[in-house]
């Protein structure tokens, strides 16, 4: 059997492979291909609503925590932690076999709190109650480094994260290793470097001063900044792994490779990229950043600067220093889009039935390709649906929050469900899915069916 890419990297070199922000099936193909941990981060639940395979089972998930939460921010949160919980279950096996060494899952919480500590460790400690493989990933910046020093004192593993700079990831190192001295707890510690996020800020600053920088060295930038925190880490002996995140390009994981030092990917993306077009297996940790592209980089951009210098930043501008920043409000759209879904469907809660109705009284929506759905009656609980499928139409398997129960009007449609399942069904045939039971059918002629879902599926109003 021909191994991957990612697996001979495993068995040559120390480098290590995780998978970012994962669905369910990226965490399957990404185990395959021998990733040990999984990070997320808080955009997590709005990548589960934007992703066909995720949508419906996390739009369930925020169905059940609206009907028993009231206060939208808690909801968000238990969202997050809910729908991350989930995905952690598929690095179980792996974290068990392993001895809790490997299989661990990163969790971030709402961005809009990082400058309280309390509120961040109070977070990470839940997180941990839900999860049992969870790792918390805490930014590094004033609040983040308090409540780093406290976690460690508490014996729970912790990524430092939102790294940008060299002065960063020393003070993170400094932190954890004074607090592990006086506690006498050692917990995993992951110390990043988001090479990708400083290398869109740096081309950005170079397009605003209107500067030119050459290729060659905006090719490198990040890749350099974190090359060097790699030997000072390793020169020092500090403590930790250095977790290289944010790709946006294989060189943020081929420049690497042979160091004793891990990298988080998406796998649709970079990981996959390197999986099915693999580079020639070289060792590029200890090939130097030429020192002609540090200096124009230095003396071009005052970003580079403060970054590659190991006091080029003082602790007190760690949260304002620009890449941090722009991270940090991908964070903040990846929630904010959480909440206007958790608005939204909350507002379909409210006061919201149609008790009479005739079919054709309301135009059909085409839902999938040659699927027509018209909406008939229903509220909160219930739910009475029509719909008219074209020869060939075809629904994938999926989940959702709703228990689905249906009649066969007219047509011949063919239902299956994960285990490999076929029943075909024809005029007079009923059947029924529970919440969450993985099912897909395919129209094996034109057909019309009726189905009711309990609870209501707020995405299947009308909006009139």
């Amino acid at each position: 059997m021909q191994t991957g890419y990612f697996k001979k990297i495993k068995e040559q070199t120390a480098t290590r492979l995780w998978i970012n922000n994962p669905t369910i099936g990226d965490v399957r193909h990404g185990l395959e291909a021998g990733a040990i941990h999984c990070t997320t981060n808080p955009t997590y639940a709005a990548r589960m609503l934007r992703e066909a395979e995720s949508r419906d089972f996390a739009l369930g998930v925020i169905d059940t925590v609206l009907a028993a939460c009231p206060d939208d921010d808690k909801a968000a949160a238990i969202i997050q932690r809910r729908l991350v919980a989930e995905m952690a279950k598929g690095f179980m096996p792996h974290f068990e076999a392993t001895k809790s060494k490997e299989g661990l899952v990163s969790i971030q919480m709402d961005p809009r709190f990082e400058e309280d500590a309390a509120a961040i460790v109070a977070e990470a400690l839940a997180d941990f109650a839900l999860i049992p493989n969870a790792i918390a990933k805490i930014p590094v910046i004033p609040s983040g480094l308090v409540a780093i020093d406290c976690l460690v004192r508490l014996n729970k593993p912790v990524i430092a994260t939102e790294i940008m700079g060299i002065a960063q990831a020393l003070a993170a190192c400094e932190v954890y290793k004074r607090a592990s001295e006086e506690s006498g707890f050692s917990p995993a510690f992951f110390v990043t470097h988001i090479s990708g996020i400083l290398d869109e800020e740096l081309k950005a600053e170079a397009e605003a001063l209107g500067v030119e920088v050459s290729s060659e060295a905006m090719y490198i930038a990040g890749c350099a900044v974190a090359k060097k925190q790699y030997r000072l880490m390793k020169e020092r002996n500090l403590p930790g792994i250095l977790l290289g995140g944010g790709a946006r390009g294989t060189r943020h994981f081929t420049e690497f490779v042979g160091g004793d030092l891990h990298i988080t990917l998406n796998w649709s993306g970079t990981a996959l990229e390197l999986e099915q077009n693999p580079p020639a297996l070289e060792s590029r940790i200890d090939a130097p950043v030429p020192q002609k592209l540090i200096d124009e980089l230095k003396t071009k951009l005052p970003t580079f600067a403060r970054a590659y210098d190991e006091k080029g930043l003082k602790p007190e501008e760690f949260h304002h220093f620009a890449p941090v920043v722009r991270f940090r409000n991908q964070f903040l759209k990846g929630w904010d889009a959480l909440l206007a879904t958790i608005r939204e469907r909350r507002a379909l809660r409210v006061n919201v039935q149609r008790s009479y109705c005739k079919l054709g009284e309301h135009k059909p929506v085409e839902i999938r390709p040659g699927i027509f759905r018209s909406t008939l009656v229903y509220n909160a609980e219930n739910m009475l649906c029509h719909f008219f499928e074209k020869e060939g139409a075809r629904v994938d398997l999926h989940t959702h929050h709703a228990i689905q129960s249906g009649y066969v009007l007219r047509g011949k449609l063919l239902f299956f469900d994960a285990e490999g399942n076929e029943h075909i069904l024809l005029p007079g045939h009923g059947y029924l899915f529970g919440s969450n039971e993985p099912h897909g059918s395919v129209a094996l002629e034109e057909s019309e069916i009726i189905e009711i879902f309990t609870p209501g599926r707020p995405e299947y109003l009308d909006k009139e």
